[in-house]
C-alpha cells in the first residue's frame, strides 16, 4: 500500500510539475519555480521550498532541477527569487542556474525550452538538457538520475559531481578554475562579460573569434546546426571521425585516459555519498513504516466508499494526465516537426545562399579577370601604339633629317657651284677687264702721249721757231711748205700700226685664257 501511494505521489508530482511549467507564462506567473513541488505521503501538495526545508536530502536526490538556495534566515528561495534580488551573487556562485528575463521576469531554462526552443538553440546552446516524457530537464537532473543515459547520449555535457550534486563546467570554471585546468583542459570555453561560456556557445555566436583565437576547439555542427565538441563526435560516430578528422582521435584518447582517472575518483566519492544518502532514506522509510504500524486499526478499515472515491479520482486524474501527456507529446512532436522543417528550410536557404555567394563570387572573379584581360590588352595596345608612333616619328625625323641634309647639301653644292661659276666668270672676265682697262688706259694714254709728244715737239720746235723768228726768214719754198704736213701725217701713221698690234695681241691672249 505504501509503495502504491509513493508511486501515485511521484506520478502526480511529475504531472503537476509538467502542468505548472506548461501554464506558467511571464504574463501571470510571479516565479516559474513556485510551481516546483510534489505531493507528500498524505497527498498534500508541497512546493519546493517546503521540501528543501523539511526533506532537503530527498529534494536533492529526486529533483536536482529545483534550483535555489537558503537565505540568511534559513529560508529556502528559488532561483528566480535570487536572480530578482541578487543576480551578481547568482552569477558568481550558481552560474548553472540557467535562464533569462522576459518582460522583466526571470524564467529558468526549462520554461524557455518549453516555450521558445528555437530561440534557445540559437542564443543559449550551453543550456544543456533533454526532454523526458515531454518535459525538458537540465543536465544536472539527467546526470543525477540517469547518468548512464547522459554519458551515452550527451558526452559533451561537461561537468562533475561535488558534495553529492552534479555541476556543469561553467560552475567549475567559476568556482574551481585551477582544478579544471589540471583535470579537464578539454572543457573548452572562455569568458565573455565576466561569465564563462563553453565552446558550443562561442561557435554559435562568435565563430570568427574562435577560428582566430582557438582553432584547437575541434568539433562540428549537427543536422540542427548545433555545434558539438570532438568528444561528442568520437563517441557518437567514431567512423566518421576516423575518416574525416583522425587527429581528433589522438586528443580524445589522451583526454579519455585523464578522464578515467578522474571518473574513478569521482565514482568512489559518489558511492560513499550515495551510500550515506541511501542509509538516510532507509532510516526515514523505516520511521514512516513504524509510524504507520502504530496507527489505530480504524485507519486500516476505512469505508469502501472512500476507497472507491479515491480509485475513481485516481482514474480520472490518470486519464486527465494521459490526455495532458498526449497533448504535451503532440505539442512537442509538432514543435520538433516545426523545428525540423525550420532546420530543413534553413539548410536549403543556407545552400541557396552559398550557391548565390558562389555565383556572385564567380561573377566577380570573372569580371575581375575580364578587367585584368582588358587592362592587359589596353596596355599591350598602348605599347604597340607607342611603338608605332615612335617608329613613325623616327621615320618622319629621319626623312626630315635626310631632307635637311639634302637641302644643306644642295645649298652647299649650289654655293660651291656659284663660287665655281663666279670664279670661272671672274677668271673669264678678268682678261676682258684687263683688256678693257688696257684699252681704256691706252685710250687715256694716247692723248696724253700725243700731248706729251706735242709738248715735246713744241718744246723742241720752240727754240727753232724762235731762232727762225729771229733769223731772217727767206721766202719758203713751195715744196718745203707742203713737206711739213706730209711729215706729220707720216709720223701719225707710223704710230697706228704699233697700237693695232698691241690690241691684236691682247685679244689673242684673252681668247687663250677663255679656252
Amino acid at each position: 500500500m505504501s509503495t502504491t501511494k509513493n508511486l501515485i505521489a511521484a506520478a502526480t508530482a511529475i504531472l503537476m510539475l509538467v502542468i505548472g511549467l506548461g501554464i506558467a507564462t511571464p504574463a501571470h506567473a510571479q516565479y516559474a519555480e513556485l510551481n516546483w513541488g510534489a505531493y507528500d505521503d498524505s497527498h498534500t501538495w508541497r512546493d519546493a521550498a517546503w521540501w528543501y526545508d523539511n526533506q532537503p536530502d530527498w529534494a536533492r536526490a529526486h529533483h536536482p532541477e529545483w534550483w535555489g538556495d537558503y537565505y540568511a534566515d534559513r529560508q529556502w528561495e528559488p532561483a528566480a527569487w535570487w536572480w530578482q534580488h541578487d543576480p551578481n551573487w547568482v552569477r558568481h556562485h550558481h552560474p548553472e542556474w540557467w535562464g533569462d528575463y522576459y518582460r522583466g521576469q526571470w524564467y529558468p531554462a526549462a520554461w524557455w525550452w518549453d516555450n521558445q526552443p528555437g530561440w534557445v538553440r540559437v542564443h543559449h546552446p550551453e543550456w544543456w538538457g533533454d526532454y523526458y516524457h515531454g518535459q525538458w530537464y537540465p543536465a544536472s537532473w539527467w546526470e543525477m538520475l540517469y547518468a548512464s543515459i547522459a554519458a551515452e547520449e550527451h558526452p559533451d555535457w561537461w561537468g562533475a559531481p561535488y558534495q553529492g550534486y552534479w555541476y556543469p563546467a561553467d560552475w567549475w570554471w567559476e568556482n574551481q578554475p585551477g582544478w579544471v585546468r589540471e583535470y579537464h583542459p578539454d572543457w573548452w570555453g572562455a569568458y565573455y562579460q565576466n561569465q564563462w561560456y563553453p565552446a558550443s556557445w562561442w561557435w554559435q555566436n562568435q565563430p570568427t573569434w574562435v577560428e582566430r583565437n582557438h582553432p584547437d576547439w575541434h568539433g562540428d555542427f549537427d543536422r540542427n546546426h548545433v555545434w558539438h565538441a570532438s568528444t561528442y563526435w568520437t563517441a557518437k560516430d567514431p567512423k566518421w571521425v576516423a575518416s574525416n578528422h583522425p587527429d581528433w582521435m589522438k586528443g580524445h584518447q589522451a583526454s579519455t585516459a585523464q578522464a578515467r582517472a578522474e571518473e574513478h575518483r569521482v565514482r568512489e566519492g559518489r558511492m560513499a555519498s550515495n551510500g550515506a544518502e541511501q542509509r538516510r532514506l532507509e532510516e526515514q522509510s523505516r520511521g514512516r513504516e513504524s509510524l504507520a504500524a502504530r496507527e489505530p486499526q480504524r485507519r486500516m478499515e476505512q469505508p469502501r466508499a472512500e476507497e472507491r472515491r479515491m480509485t475513481e479520482t485516481h482514474r480520472a486524474e490518470t486519464a486527465r494526465a494521459e490526455e495532458r501527456r498526449a497533448s504535451e507529446t503532440h505539442r512537442a512532436e509538432a514543435a520538433r516537426a516545426e523545428e525540423s522543417r525550420a532546420s530543413e528550410t534553413h539548410r536549403a536557404e543556407t545552400t541557396r545562399a552559398e550557391e548565390h555567394r558562389a555565383a556572385e563570387t564567380h561573377r566577380a572573379e570573372t569580371a575581375r579577370a575580364e578587367e585584368r584581360r582588358a587592362s592587359e590588352t589596353h596596355r599591350a595596345e598602348t605599347a604597340r601604339a607607342e611603338e608605332r608612333r615612335a617608329t613613325e616619328t623616327h621615320r618622319a625625323e629621319t626623312a626630315r633629317a635626310d631632307e635637311r641634309r639634302a637641302s644643306e647639301t644642295h645649298r652647299a653644292e649650289t654655293a660651291r657651284a656659284e663660287e665655281r661659276r663666279a670664279a670661272e666668270t671672274h677668271r673669264a672676265e678678268a682678261p676682258r677687264v684687263e683688256d678693257r682697262r688696257a684699252s681704256e688706259t691706252h685710250r687715256a694714254e694716247v692723248p696724253r702721249a700725243e700731248e706729251r709728244r706735242a709738248a715735246e715737239t713744241h718744246r723742241a720746235e720752240a727754240p727753232r721757231v724762235e731762232r727762225r723768228a729771229e733769223a731772217p726768214r727767206p721766202e719758203p719754198h713751195q715744196e718745203a711748205r707742203h713737206a711739213a704736213p706730209h711729215e706729220e701725217a707720216h709720223r701719225a701713221e707710223a704710230l697706228r700700226p704699233a697700237h693695232g698690234e698691241q690690241h691684236a695681241q691682247a685679244s689673242h691672249d684673252n681668247g687663250k685664257r677663255t679656252q
